[in-house]
């Protein structure tokens, strides 16, 4: 946990494994109430697709982004490099996520 975290802070993106699931799944390294001025939380983590920061942040009123959208660009990427050939995204996207996406989801982040 981040003690001295106080909030003032326009962005906050989590490149830890805290949070993450068969690691620290169900934990976050800020405190909920020292979200509340920040206007975008970015958790790079995938799994799960919301994180307990990503959960706190919406409560809190942030806008809030996954890691599940550059998990999937990195690899379209990679399939690119290697292969030569456009990576077939929408596969991509179906093989990773839980609601079976035909496409990825807007690259904006939510104000849920």
């Amino acid at each position: 946990m981040l003690e001295s975290f106080s909030g003032e802070a326009d962005v906050v993106i989590n490149c830890a494994p805290i949070g993450m699931h068969g690691h620290s799944e169900g934990q976050s390294l800020i405190k909920a109430e020292s979200l509340e001025s920040v206007k975008l939380v970015y958790d790079l983590i995938y799994t799960p697709e919301e994180t307990a920061l990503l959960g706190d942040a919406k409560q809190a009123g942030c806008q809030t982004l996954g890691g599940l959208a550059m998990l999937v660009g990195q690899a379209a990427e990679q399939f690119r490099l290697w292969t030569g050939v456009e990576a077939p995204i929408d596969v991509m996207w179906r093989a990773v996520s839980p609601q079976a996406r035909t496409s990825p989801p807007s690259q904006s982040p939510t104000a849920d």
